[in-house]
């Protein structure tokens, strides 16, 4: 019991509790007796030097269920689970301590067996010239369990808003994994976290990564499988890479699912465990695994948390993906344009010449569409055609090749169709003159660079956008809440931040499945967009969480007008599909700069206000600090 002081001998007992001996017959007798009979705690009370009990009230009998006669007959020190010695030198402290009462827990057994947390409160009284120790005990299991899971709840958020930092800075799969089982272990308290993936034939899963809380990890030495024929594959992993849904074992040493581990498990002090699917595009392709040192660790809401941290795990893999594809867009466009600067002399798609007033004369070219293509152009100055200079300004812009005749290299230009289309050509031209020098007009080559062209600007648009949505991603948002910080700081202003959870968007994508989940979201982007004054800004940070830049507000009542909005927005019905949806918002509000000062702390504020609105009963909004 932590509140015991050290043990030491026995204090000598006091002569005067020797003179006579109060027995259980004579305390009995007393008035008080059917007073705390009927007391809802268990009561009793006990001869301070003889270390015996005196009296016992029903309720301490209900408790350990055994009769009066049965219960005063029982050792003190084994009831509270406490050594004689230490019994005997509690009791001279709290007679030393004049009355004042001392409180502590200790783990005992209920009625029927079952280990249950024990409050006892007790002090000394002086009676009929004997020391008596006075006890009430409780049975606060609830109490401690609910506290126990607080704790375990407050710890793996903490681990989820790690992860959301570790998902933003990893560069690489290798590396966002490692930073999330690191994330996991150093702040929610686990043994360990792995990102396991399957390799080979044989269904054996390879150790991705993994972060232990004491030294190096067993999770390596294990042999794990996905194929339920063998017994290494008939784990929580294999499991939960099978189904496709969560698989948790809350007492692993007596689990028949892991029985397998149990030998690897124990030195370690594995007590309970969870296998958490890693999913895209509605396959399974790995799993998160997770073991603790407590009993009941993984409740639901855990297990909830776990899986929003995998859901947030695959969002990172697109955007890596995406990345990836950018990079290597990029490589190739700068790879073609490199070719094509070397070749344009041999490659260009036109030769064509133009008089001195720049009307073209000639327009040749290998293309079989060259014939219509010169009907159109002879005769015609550039911007009758619907040409203009890239960051031109309209006819005015060729006004330079007449006044100033020069060679020119690689000048973009642009035509405009009727449709709105537009076609960009790269355009080399040197000047002719005539007698005397008489400038006679321009002869050249043009290049359409068109798909070129849209390709850069494809990369620019993925490398700022959300793919599914079209909404600004996460790196623009990040860009967009550092500058509206920077100028609110500049101008005293205040500016709000919405960080949004769709309520019942897994439901939907599980039941109606991967299709149905993007058509939902695409809707909600657009209801959020529409729901938003033209100020504002609504991006798609990872899988159904969004967040919303709110500027130029005045307080706390402008980001509510502006919530209940969104909720109203995101709780009415929806067709996806043919399938009519309903889904709702969880909202977490945070103001600059009452709240913080900075994007990170701004966000986290956001989430943590956003994940309370969630638990107190989603669709609704909650603001940081309320």
């Amino acid at each position: 019991m932590a509140s015991h002081v050290a043990a030491g001998p026995a204090p000598a007992l006091d002569s005067s509790d020797a003179r006579t001996s109060l027995t259980p017959e004579q305390f009995a007798s007393h008035s008080l007796r059917t007073v705390l009979d009927a007391w809802p705690d268990a009561v009793y009370v006990v001869h301070a030097r003889e270390l015996r009990f005196l009296y016992v009230n029903q309720t301490a009998c209900q408790m350990l269920g055994v009769a009066e006669a049965e219960y005063l007959q029982r050792n003190v020190w084994e009831t509270i689970h406490v050594s004689r010695e230490q019994l005997a030198i509690d009791h001279e402290r709290l007679i030393a301590a004049s009355g004042q009462a001392e409180r502590f827990e200790f783990l005992g057994h209920s009625v029927e067996g079952v280990r249950a947390w024990m409050e006892l409160r007790r002090h000394a009284v002086r009676a009929d010239g004997h020391w008596l120790i006075v006890a009430i005990m409780r049975n606060v299991t609830d109490g401690k369990l609910a506290e126990q899971a607080a704790d375990r709840h407050k710890r793996m958020y903490a681990a989820l808003s790690a992860t959301n930092e570790a998902i933003m800075q990893a560069a690489s799969p290798t590396e966002l994994y490692q930073r999330v089982c690191s994330a996991a272990v150093d702040s929610g308290g686990l043994l360990s976290a792995s990102v396991m993936l399957p390799e080979g034939p044989e269904g054996l899963m390879r150790v991705e990564a993994v972060t232990a809380a004491n030294g190096p990890s067993r999770v390596r030495e294990a042999r794990i499988s996905t194929d339920p024929a063998t017994p290494e594959g008939r784990g929580l992993v294999g499991l939960a890479y099978r189904s496709g849904t969560t698989q948790v074992s809350n007492d692993f040493m007596k689990d028949e699912r892991t029985a397998f581990w149990h030998h690897t498990a124990k030195p370690s002090g594995v007590k309970s465990s969870a296998a958490v699917p890693l999913q895209r595009n509605g396959a399974v392709y790995g799993a998160m695994v997770f073991f603790s040192p407590e009993r009941r660790f993984f409740d639901n809401d855990v297990v909830k948390l776990l899986e929003r941290m995998a859901q947030n795990i695959s969002f990172a893999l697109g955007n890596l993906e995406r990345d990836r594809e950018r990079h290597r867009a990029q490589t190739a466009l700068t790879e073609s344009e490199a070719r094509f600067r070397a070749l344009t002399h041999l490659s260009s798609d036109w030769y064509w010449e133009q008089d001195g007033e720049l009307r073209y004369t000639r327009f040749e070219s290998r293309d079989s569409a060259a014939a219509d293509v010169a009907g159109e152009f002879v005769g015609q100055h550039p911007w009758e055609l619907s040409f203009e200079i890239e960051a031109g300004h309209g006819r005015s812009s060729f006004r330079a090749f007449l006044d100033d005749p020069q060679p020119y290299r690689d000048v973009v230009q642009i035509r405009t169709g009727a449709d709105g289309s537009r076609q960009y050509f790269n355009v080399s031209g040197e000047p002719l003159f005539g007698d005397g020098g008489r400038f006679a007009g321009y002869r050249g080559v043009s290049k359409d660079i068109t798909s070129q062209r849209l390709a850069d600007e494809r990369i620019r648009y993925l490398a700022t956008h959300d793919g599914l949505t079209g909404l600004p991603n996460r790196a623009m948002f990040s860009q967009l809440l550092n500058t509206e910080i920077e100028l609110a700081s500049r101008n005293s202003r205040q500016f709000g931040l919405l960080y949004v959870d769709l309520d019942g968007f897994k439901r939907v994508n599980d039941t109606l499945g991967h299709d149905a989940g993007d058509v939902l979201l695409k809707l909600m982007a657009k209801r959020f967009a529409g729901s938003l004054r033209g100020s504002d800004t609504v991006s798609r940070l990872a899988g159904d969480e969004f967040a919303i830049l709110v500027r130029d507000v005045q307080g706390a009542p402008d980001l509510w007008a502006i919530a209940s909005k969104v909720l109203a927005a995101a709780d009415t019905p929806l067709d996806v599909l043919g399938h009519a949806c309903s889904v709702s918002a969880s909202i977490g509000m945070a103001l600059f700069p009452e709240h913080a000062h900075d994007e990170l702390s701004l966000m986290k504020r956001a989430d943590m206000a956003m994940y309370l609105a969630k638990r107190s009963g989603k669709n609704r909004a909650r603001i940081s600090g309320d």
